[in-house]
C-alpha cells in the first residue's frame, strides 16, 4: 500500500470517529490499531487526520477492490467500536459502500462482523500522566492512578 492509499485510508476512518463530532478514546485507540495494521507513519495519520476534518470531507476508494472491502471493514468497525452508530456515520459508511459496489447484504454481514469484532478487542491506550498501557475505557490509570479523562 502506498503512502497515499494509507493517508486515504486513514481518513476514511477517521471520517466515521468524527461523524458525530468527537473522538472517543475508543475511536482513537482504534485507529492507531489501523495505522499499525496497515504500517502507516505517525505523520501520515497527522496528514489523514487533517484531511478528514476538513470541511466538506467525503471518503474516497483506496486501491484495489479487497482494499477497499478492508477499508469498509474498518470504517464500520471504528463506528461500531464505542457502541454508538449515529446516524451521520451509518450514511457514511453506506455510501461508501455503494461507491465500492457492495450490496446491501454484504454491508450487512460486514457490520455484524464488525460488532463482533468491536467486542471482542480490548483498545488500548495510554495514560495521559505517565504513558502506561491502559484499556481505553479506563477512568483511571492503574500505574499512577490519575484519572484518564
Amino acid at each position: 500500500m502506498t503512502e497515499q492509499d494509507q493517508l486515504a485510508y486513514l481518513a476514511n476512518a477517521i471520517s466515521i470517529a468524527n461523524a458525530d463530532s468527537s473522538l472517543s478514546p475508543k475511536e482513537t485507540a482504534a485507529i492507531e490499531e489501523i495505522r499499525v495494521a496497515i504500517g502507516a507513519k505517525k505523520s501520515v495519520l497527522t496528514s489523514a487526520m487533517k484531511a478528514a476534518t476538513s470541511s466538506g470531507y467525503t471518503p474516497a476508494k483506496v486501491g484495489s477492490f479487497a482494499l477497499q472491502v478492508s477499508n469498509a471493514a474498518d470504517m464500520l468497525y471504528i463506528a461500531f467500536v464505542d457502541g454508538e452508530l449515529n446516524t451521520n456515520a451509518r450514511n457514511v459508511v453506506t455510501a461508501f459502500c455503494k461507491k465500492v459496489g457492495l450490496t446491501q447484504e454484504q454491508l450487512n454481514l460486514m457490520a455484524k462482523e464488525a460488532i463482533a469484532r468491536s467486542n471482542v478487542t480490548q483498545i488500548k491506550g495510554k495514560c495521559p500522566s505517565c504513558r502506561a498501557e491502559l484499556l481505553a475505557n479506563a477512568k483511571f490509570c492503574p500505574s499512577c492512578g490519575k484519572p484518564t479523562g
